[in-house]
């Protein structure tokens, strides 16, 4: 039994999170960010085409970041809409973001439709709303302060 009371009942089939829209692939041939095909998706290459090819920043922690990145690198540019539509891409509506705000803020905007949804309780959760997930992987130095000797 799980705590909403229900074995039939499971957080992943509950439509909470899932995305109202989808994101949009353009054909741009030509474009930096496209592959070799000429496809992107549409609010990179809206960002791109505002903010233009340089380094930029966080809009939430200021860490620099790079177009020319791996997608999963820590200082990669991914998109980030402000009012969480996808398929909203004014410039005015995109901002670049680290993978870490990125990750956070979907983490937390999926935790609060949870939250409504009547899944938990707000006294479930140990997280500090606002703030980044903690790493848990430890250093190796600090793991061996721990163990016993």
């Amino acid at each position: 039994m799980y705590r909403h009371g229900s074995v039939d009942k499971t957080a992943h089939r509950s439509g909470v999170g899932k995305p109202d829209a989808e994101y949009r692939r353009v054909r741009q041939s030509g474009h930096p960010l496209a592959d070799k095909y000429g496809r992107l998706w549409e609010h990179r290459a809206v960002l791109y085409d505002s903010c233009g090819a340089g380094p930029q920043e966080c809009h939430y922690c200021s860490a620099p970041l790079d177009w020319a990145a791996d997608k999963l690198a820590p200082n990669a540019v991914q998109v980030d809409h402000l009012n969480d539509k996808r398929d909203d891409n004014r410039p005015e509506n995109l901002v670049p973001c680290c993978r870490r705000c990125n990750v956070a803020k979907g983490q937390e905007r999926r935790h609060d439709a949870l939250l409504d949804a009547g899944w938990w309780s707000a006294k479930d959760t140990s997280r500090t709303r606002g703030q980044a997930p903690r790493s848990r992987i430890k250093s190796s130095t600090a793991a061996a302060r721990t163990l016993p000797a």
